[in-house]
């Protein structure tokens, strides 16, 4: 990770996120021009642009339409397109539009004026103009279209690894980034595949700079700097989330989410400089004379430079070594106006109102697990092998053994069941507390859901999966990740979080994996939101003090700095909440955060 202290724009607040970016003003270089960051209002969120040559594009993904500006920041035209319009490009003559959720690219000429809508594949995203036509990255069907300028015709069809998001050409080769597979691949201007390499994980951005393809790397914070032969010949550290790449013609330029920043950097790797920039810096385009950055989080965009003009001087920080995580982690539900959360060190369940703590209930030792079912409250006490059962808002607190070590619980149908770890098991409880049944699972059964009419289990010590159903036992068992630890479920899908090897899987009801995404370090927690219709999957990852956002195709919408070791979630009207395990704090993220959609 690189921690770089930041000069702000002005009028902004200057905020320490989460102790990874330290804003502080700079002042430019002696007898140079001011490097400056003006930030325009437009009447809608930009997520993409381009520039025409006398003209700046921004695509306005909630409003299905662009909006033509002028280098002076101001609004000459919105333009109805398609829905979801996601990734621009310019062709010399034209404007194209790439669309996420239809399955079309529209081709504007200079004046806005729609000249065609043009089929591709599914979701198409990146674009690049080579030769007489457009070739298209479509990430969802994994392939490339060229398509002809002057009427869209398909010219040709290549299949491509998971998930194409980015092109760039080196004046004989495309190059496409497969965000999905970890892959570059060289193909030549008739499709044929002349190159292909493994990359950093979740390659979202490529450049050519004259010699050297360049790989931005959204989850390793990093560039790649590669030879056309595929040999990598540097890595270089760049600002937390990158997101956009541009090469201005002597510079690189990277766009970071995370970090609220745009930094500077030669064709050898070194910071040249950085500025803070809005709340979530996402796509870049140059004009000649000043880089140009859409905010994805709000309807402004900024115009930084000139380009030759001195960058503030960054500082390298040496971050404080972080604390190790808290062995035992809490739990939290929510029962649609209070929080329950399961205090491990203390004893303890916290019950917290909109605004203040409204009081603490005692419960056995080492409360990890807690959930919710109607009225009543059950907690897993991992540390004396029993269950609490909590009446209303703590009128009565009952206690019933399971022996073991209880380490996840889920009411359903009158019933709890209980996952034992120490004992490898799953035991059902009645209502009063009586053991009903009982199922031997994997070892260390860590969390568990309900999918359909089916009970599945994660084993966190064989890296299994137990499908049980009810009365009959375990039906099926299915392959995880290393340390499987937590379980969601979006009614289609079972995702799993595993925190040996930093990913999520994404399982179909009959098992069968479908997806598998790479996240944060050491996942422990994962939810499921439907906010207004867009479901989405958010993962805590206890080590690197983070909550990331994604679709369920497991594109990257969002990264949110937290407390120390966020460790649980819980989706709470509009509003995710995380309980941070190491600093003892919640965290409040807006379901919207990070938008619908890439």
């Amino acid at each position: 990770m690189l921690v770089l202290a930041l000069a702000a724009w002005p009028g902004t607040a200057q905020e320490d996120a989460a102790g990874d970016v330290a804003v502080e003003a700079a002042d430019a270089a002696a007898g140079g021009a001011a490097f400056e960051v003006q930030p325009f209002a437009m009447s809608a969120r930009a997520i993409a642009l381009t520039y025409d040559g006398e003209h700046l594009w921004a695509a306005r993904y909630d409003e299905g339409s662009v909006a033509k500006l002028t280098t002076g920041g101001r609004e000459l035209a919105v333009v109805p397109v398609a829905a979801t319009p996601i990734k621009l490009a310019y062709d010399g003559e034209h404007v194209w539009v790439s669309h996420f959720e239809e399955p079309v690219v529209t081709k504007l000429d200079r004046d806005g004026r729609e000249l065609g809508r043009f089929a591709t594949g599914e979701s198409p995203g990146g674009m690049h103009f080579v030769g007489g036509g457009m070739w298209v990255a479509n990430g969802m069907s994994h392939s490339l279209h060229f398509l002809r300028r002057s009427d869209g015709m398909l010219l040709a069809e290549v299949g491509v690894d998971a998930g194409p998001f980015a092109l760039a050409f080196d004046g004989k080769h495309l190059w496409v980034a497969s965000y999905f597979a970890d892959t570059i691949s060289k193909f030549a201007p008739n499709g044929t595949l002349v190159g292909h390499w493994p990359t950093a994980p979740d390659p979202v951005a490529l450049a050519f700079d004259g010699e050297h393809v360049w790989v931005l790397s959204v989850d390793d914070d990093a560039l790649i700097k590669m030879r056309t032969n595929g040999q990598v010949v540097g890595r270089y550290p760049v600002p937390d989330g990158p997101r956009d790449l541009l090469f201005d013609g002597e510079h690189l330029w990277v766009a970071s989410f995370d970090a609220k920043a745009v930094a500077k950097l030669t064709l050898d790797g070194e910071l040249v400089g950085a500025v803070a920039v809005g709340n979530g810096p996402w796509a870049l385009a140059g004009d000649g004379e000043h880089l140009w950055v859409a905010d994805s989080t709000t309807p402004v965009i900024f115009r930084l430079g000139p380009l030759d003009a001195a960058m503030p001087v960054t500082q390298r920080l040496v971050p404080e070594a972080p604390a190790p995580p808290p062995e035992e982690l809490p739990g939290v539900a929510y029962d649609g106006q209070h929080l329950w959360i399961a205090d491990p060190r203390g004893n303890k369940i916290d019950l917290l109102g909109p605004s203040r703590l409204l009081g603490s209930l005692p419960v056995g030792a080492t409360p990890v697990a807690i959930a919710r079912a109607g009225e009543t409250t059950w907690v897993a006490n991992a540390g004396d092998g029993s269950v609490s059962r909590i009446a209303g808002g703590g009128e009565r607190i009952d206690a019933f053994p399971v022996a073991g070590e209880p380490r996840a619980l889920l009411p359903l149908a009158g019933s709890v069941w209980v996952a034992d770890a120490a004992g490898d098991r799953l035991v059902r409880l009645s209502a009063a507390g009586e053991q009903r049944e009982e199922v031997a699972v994997g070892r260390r059964p860590s969390a568990v859901v309900a999918v359909g009419g089916d009970l599945w289990v994660a084993n966190r010590d064989d890296a299994t999966l137990s499908v049980v159903t009810p009365g009959a036992g375990v039906r099926a068992t299915v392959a995880a990740g290393p340390s499987p630890v937590a379980l969601a479920t979006d009614r289609e899908h079972v995702w799993v979080a595993n925190r040996g090897d930093a990913t999520i899987s994404k399982l179909t009801p009959d098992g069968t994996e479908v997806g598998r995404y790479r996240v944060g370090e050491q996942p422990v927690a994962i939810a499921y939101s439907d906010y207004h219709g867009d479901g989405h999957v958010w993962v805590a990852n206890l080590a690197d003090d983070t909550v990331m956002k994604l679709t369920r195709q497991g594109m990257r919408l969002a990264v949110v700095r937290t407390g120390d070791a966020p460790a649980a979630l819980v989706v709470a009207g509009d509003n995710l909440v995380v309980v941070n395990a190491g600093s003892q704090t919640l965290t409040r993220i807006p379901l919207a955060t990070g938008g619908a959609t890439m």
